[in-house]
């Protein structure tokens, strides 16, 4: 299997480093000399300074942490609280969720979540003033019209999923959309009292 395998890492994600475009790989020789081949035309070289940065960061990551045996169990609990957290609000507020494992991404099935699937009526409002913004070929497309909704009514903001998808796969991610957990406390806590809001006081933020 590991001859076969490549585990792609990054800072930005493990240090919450976003922006410094540091990552690594452990897989076998053969398959990292492939890799190396192509990365040179790709990209000319990483920050010197952010490397050295990076490999002291991932020696000190192994050592005991804010109470944990390491960063690395610190940061995976961190982030189970908090997905936790948003799990359960989504659960509340009507939401099918898949359960993640491996990132502080949660996908929702807002199939049972009653919500107008059209354009909003103040959409084109909206565009004009230039206080959203919208590609005009998914204006039928109802992930994205939920998450259109969830913004102006709530205030909260998610993915449609669909964005990810070739077209003639798009319609599989229909009733979805995507929220992250990699946010403060209470902004994930004001996230939950807003998507639990009753269906029939509906504002817009």
């Amino acid at each position: 299997m590991f001859d076969r395998t490549l585990s792609i890492y990054s800072c930005g994600k493990t240090f919450s480093a976003t922006g410094w475009k540091v990552g690594w790989v452990i897989t076998s020789s053969a398959l990292a000399r492939c890799l190396l081949a192509g990365q040179q035309y790709s990209i000319f070289c990483v920050p010197l300074p952010l490397q050295d940065a990076v490999a002291t960061a991932l020696v000190t990551a192994s050592q005991p942490f804010q109470g944990y045996d390491s960063y690395y169990s610190w940061l995976r609990s961190m982030y189970q609280t908090k997905r936790d957290v948003l799990l359960n609000s989504l659960e509340q507020s009507g939401h099918r969720v898949l359960r993640p494992q491996g990132s502080f991404f949660i996908l929702a099935n807002f199939s049972g979540v009653p919500f107008p699937n059209q354009p909003l009526a103040e959409l084109d409002e909206l565009v004009s003033a230039g206080q959203l913004d919208q590609d005009p070929t998914t204006r039928t497309s109802q992930d994205y019209n939920y998450c259109r909704w969830l913004t102006v009514t709530r205030g909260v903001t998610a993915i449609p999923p669909s964005s990810f998808y070739c077209p003639e796969h798009k319609l599989m991610a229909n009733s979805f959309a995507r929220f992250a957990f990699c946010k403060g406390d209470p902004q994930l806590q004001e996230a939950g009292r807003r998507l639990c809001q009753p269906h029939d006081k509906f504002e817009t933020q």
